[in-house]
């Protein structure tokens, strides 16, 4: 009689072939990765594998971007997806929460949150993954505007956008645009005692930056006349790979001899924009004249593709991700501490409420990204 074969079921998840996890994992958005996490030590540990594992490109499904209003001092870390109406989501990550219920986050970048402390520390937090690095105190930013340490919300201020890159190369390194605006760019890494280092070489305390984008392993930095620094932040430290001087610059107002929330800088894998955001939403595509320089031209398109605004911030999604459940060439934006989010159409010129958010926002409420990235 032949020998039967008898099946062995595996005993844990994380047994099963890096290649079929990935497969499992990159057919849910990150929402559904978490909760299938919280099924079982087995499931947890496999999703774990996955993510750590340093031979490992995996993607998920894109998620729609997220406000973040806040921590919850019971039920933790509070955010609100732009798909879903008046519904708060929770990561409980309780004990990390209560860590960090007294910070104030001043920025993020993809999954990841800057945080303020009451005594000026500085904190990379990811908080899909309770991960988190300590970044350099503010006492080491070059130019930094230092206010009573008693008063974080006046310190918080200062922050306008953060943009973060991981790599299996160098440290995490992180990047801010702060002061009163014109703004200031450092740069830091996560290596131990390290410091901000201004971007530029010279250090003057007027800065010359009115906003900035992070895209794949570059910094896409607008100065006040318009031109655009492009850096390159693949190697150990960044490197400036050009300058973009285009005719026709949009010309952008000021109030009190800044401008505050008018401006933003976005990038597309075709196209480089400026919008600008003062009464009506404009938007400018940079294209070639015929002899090789560049010239800003307004655009009632940006493909396929929403642009969100909040505060100094910015935020590109595909409409493959059906983040908004409206139409492209559209830009969402929240008006001051509004619960409504409004939806202006390039095409007819017109802004309508489209959402309401569960909350009405704080002050300090970020946009955030939940894609993450798995580096760290």
């Amino acid at each position: 009689m032949a020998d039967e074969t008898t099946f062995q079921p595996l005993q844990n998840w994380s047994e099963l072939p890096i290649d079929v996890l990935e497969l499992i994992l990159s057919k849910l958005s990150v929402r559904y990765i978490l909760r299938l996490q919280a099924v079982s030590r087995s499931f947890y540990n496999a999703v774990k594998y996955v993510l750590q594992s340093s031979s490992s490109s995996f993607t998920c499904l894109a998620e729609p971007p997220w406000i973040y209003p806040g921590v919850d001092r019971h039920r933790g870390f509070r955010f609100q997806s732009l798909d879903q109406d008046r519904k708060i989501d929770h990561l409980n990550q309780n004990k990390m929460a209560r860590k960090f219920r007294d910070h104030i986050c001043v920025g993020s970048s993809q999954s990841w949150l800057l945080l303020l402390g009451k005594t000026l520390d500085l904190t990379l937090l990811n908080p899909i993954f309770a991960v988190q690095f300590p970044l350099p105190p503010c006492s080491t930013i070059p130019c930094f505007r230092r206010f009573d340490q008693r008063s974080i919300f006046y310190n918080a201020n200062e922050f306008s956008t953060v943009s973060v890159w991981l790599s299996q190369l160098y440290p995490v390194r992180v990047s801010i645009m702060y002061g009163e605006g014109p703004y200031h760019i450092a740069y830091c890494t996560t290596d131990a005692d390290g410091e901000w280092t201004n971007l530029l070489d010279k250090y003057t305390w007027k800065g010359l930056y009115m906003n900035s984008c992070r895209y794949l392993d570059q910094l896409y930095a607008l100065r006040e006349d318009m031109t655009v620094e492009v850096w390159d932040f693949s190697t150990s430290l960044p490197v400036k790979r050009m300058e973009i001087r285009a005719d026709h610059a949009p010309v952008v107002p000021k109030r009190r001899n800044r401008a505050v929330e008018t401006v933003y800088i976005a990038k597309t894998v075709e196209d480089l924009l400026i919008v600008t955001k003062w009464g009506n939403v404009c938007v400018y595509k940079l294209d070639y004249n015929s002899d090789g320089s560049y010239r800003w031209v307004e655009t009632e398109s940006i493909g396929n593709s929403e642009l969100v605004l909040k505060g100094y911030e910015s935020l590109l999604t595909s409409k493959a991700d059906d983040a908004t459940e409206g139409s492209s060439n559209s830009v969402y934006f929240t008006s001051g501490g509004s619960r409504r989010l409004f939806a202006y159409s390039l095409r007819e010129k017109r802004a309508e409420p489209v959402k309401d958010l569960a909350v009405s926002l704080p002050l300090f409420a970020k946009l955030f990204d939940p894609n993450p990235s798995f580096f760290y």
